[in-house]
């Protein structure tokens, strides 16, 4: 794999429930040069489509293990070669997990200045797609604190790219050490993320978000936020990162 001659690493984190061109769709991701793509709520009808979409186009592919048993499942593509688990919660009623891919990725300079040998940078980027359905806020937060619990002994930066079902206007604490790449670098025009029509008018929401946690001797830096693809309700934020370690 070539180095990182920028050092940075670009992640879009998208629910494709609303997207029917996936052709333009990758298209969009490749000329952004997105690194990581994390998509939720794929249905198995259309997943082939978006497999041969995101592969035409150089992004490998994973897909959640647990989507024989349910309506819809979570991928993580990537043009980067990578380490690849899945973890079910264990508060789960819906057959929810996490999908984790572990980077090792070739930068220059392992200082976030530039300065120092050229090396090696490991970062975990994880997706999932909350509990909904009617299981409550409560159990999306325990799943997001389970996220911190269950790489609590990765010794990289860990970033998570998925959809929390979590309604913006509940300011759900996030777990002690972890940052929201909108808050850190977007702006009030990159906030919404799912725009839709009901009964009460248009409403409003933040559920697609971009967390990350900081490690002890790498560190990673938020430097951009944006919104991507858009299509429906729902836009894909982009979140870009600069690698570094912390010498």
């Amino acid at each position: 794999m070539a180095l990182f001659t920028d050092n940075i690493l670009r992640v879009v984190t998208y629910n494709v429930c609303d997207e029917k061109d996936y052709d333009s769709m990758a298209s969009e991701f490749l000329n952004n040069g997105i690194d990581v793509v994390a998509l939720q709520g794929i249905e198995k009808l259309v997943y082939d489509k978006i497999l041969r979409s995101m592969k035409s186009r150089g992004y490998s592919n994973y897909a959640n293990p647990s989507s024989p048993f349910r309506k819809t499942f979570e991928v993580i593509f990537s043009r980067l070669p990578s380490k690849k688990e899945y973890k079910l919660f264990s508060n789960t009623n819906q057959s929810c997990g996490i999908i984790k891919y572990v980077f090792d990725i070739p930068i220059r300079g392992l200082s976030i200045d530039g300065g120092g040998a050229d090396g090696i940078i490991t970062i975990a980027i994880l997706t999932s797609h909350l509990e909904e359905n009617g299981t409550g806020n409560g159990n999306r937060l325990a799943q997001l604190k389970e996220i911190d619990t269950l790489t609590k002994d990765d010794k990289c930066a860990v970033i998570f790219a998925g959809d929390t079902s979590i309604p913006s206007w509940q300011n759900a604490t996030l777990p002690k050490g972890w940052y929201d790449a909108w808050r850190e670098k977007g702006s009030i025009d990159t906030e919404i993320t799912k725009t839709y029509d009901s009964v009460i008018g248009v409403v409003q929401d933040r559920p697609d978000r971009v967390l990350y946690r900081l490690s002890l001797n790498q560190n990673l830096e938020c430097i951009d936020f944006m919104l991507g693809c858009k299509a429906g309700y729902r836009h894909a934020p982009i979140a870009i990162f600069r690698l570094g370690c912390l010498l």
